[in-house]
């Protein structure tokens, strides 16, 4: 038995991660001994989206394997959140969630006052905590552990089972029990050194054996999956996250493919050229911002660029700033530079 989940690719199209029966197994497996989810009265309370592998298979597919119970909310609502984690009757154990979410739930007026004493185990994945966000949560006896991963890799195959000293270093940890782990050049495929920086490649019984209907050659190198995402990991064997050799960004915990966003605004009348880069954002982690080459004697707005996007996107991946320019910096193959723009808007969100 598999089920699918769709995950956007570096071109912008979606492709099908599949993941089996055993997948989910495995998967619990290599996260019962961090996060205690096979212990006597677990209760995940559950407000992702079912179609995220955040919500369906971080946790809560795991704490149904090993006999424990899930609810699930229909949509992220802190303050509805914070009434059912707080009411002891529910004795909610666990909870996974992005930090950006997280960091709602602690601006709302309602958190200090909330007894969170219940909860045990909080997985937070897609991107890294703040160390106020840390101390936050230890000051309510609550451990938060960082966690790589994504829709292809269980999820997760990185997880931080230490306590917040360890934590505030910005590691997401060291790899599940079942899942292998390399950090690679991406261009030479030979494993880096201890410090520096590579591709993340996994293999395991977790990991997705393959996309629906595509090859596997492009992702796979002798059963390795390359995640695209780039990492380095020092002498104790923990990893930090560096950043992603694929073109997205994460927001609100979510992947943003900018490929999937140009397509559609360079269909616009007004709009010679455009390319998307993430910047930071104090609430969702990352935005995307559109840097854009006008049409000759044109104009455009933002609005105009959401308008593009309603009804074709999810709202999280519309751009949230704007920038237009004469020219997009490329590099000496005449492609868009990335980094480039990176480094020119580094501080646009801030």
């Amino acid at each position: 038995m598999t089920h699918i989940l769709y995950t956007s690719g570096t071109t912008g199209r979606p492709k099908g991660a599949m993941v089996s029966h055993a997948s989910i197994m495995w998967n619990a497996f290599n996260i019962v001994g961090a996060t205690q989810i096979a212990a006597p009265g677990v209760h995940m309370l559950n407000p992702m989206p079912l179609f995220h592998a955040g919500g369906l298979n971080v946790l809560s597919n795991p704490i149904l394997l090993f006999g424990g119970r899930v609810t699930t909310m229909a949509r992220w609502d802190p303050p509805a959140i914070l009434a059912y984690l707080g009411d002891t009757a529910n004795a909610v154990t666990h909870m996974t969630t992005a930090p950006p979410l997280l960091q709602m739930l602690v601006d709302d007026p309602s958190f200090a006052a909330t007894d969170l004493s219940t909860v045990r185990k909080m997985v937070i994945g897609g991107g890294a905590c703040t160390p106020e966000l840390l101390r936050t949560f230890a000051a309510k006896g609550i451990e938060l552990h960082p966690q790589y991963g994504g829709t292809e890799t269980g999820p997760p195959a990185l997880v931080l089972e230490d306590g917040l000293e360890r934590a505030m270093t910005g590691t997401c940890g060291k790899p599940v029990i079942h899942t292998r782990v390399r950090l690679v050049d991406p261009d030479t495929l030979a494993d880096v050194a201890i410090g520096e920086v590579g591709e993340i490649w996994l293999k395991g019984p977790a990991v997705t054996p393959g996309y629906w209907k595509l090859p596997n050659a492009q992702h796979f190198v002798d059963g390795w999956f390359r995640t695209g995402d780039a990492a380095r990991c020092d002498a104790d064997g923990y990893y930090y996250i560096s950043g992603r050799f694929k073109d997205m960004y994460k927001s609100g915990g979510e992947n943003v493919y900018a490929a999937e966003v140009e397509n559609i605004l360079v269909d616009l009348p007004t709009v010679a050229e455009v390319a998307i880069i993430g910047i930071p954002d104090p609430k969702w982690g990352e935005v995307g911002l559109a840097v854009v080459v006008l049409a000759p004697g044109a104009e455009v707005t933002l609005e105009d660029l959401s308008a593009a996007c309603e009804g074709r996107l999810a709202r999280y991946k519309h751009p949230r700033h704007l920038e237009i320019t004469d020219a997009l910096a490329r590099n000496v193959t005449g492609k868009v530079s990335k980094p480039a723009l990176l480094a020119r808007y580094a501080d646009r969100g801030r």
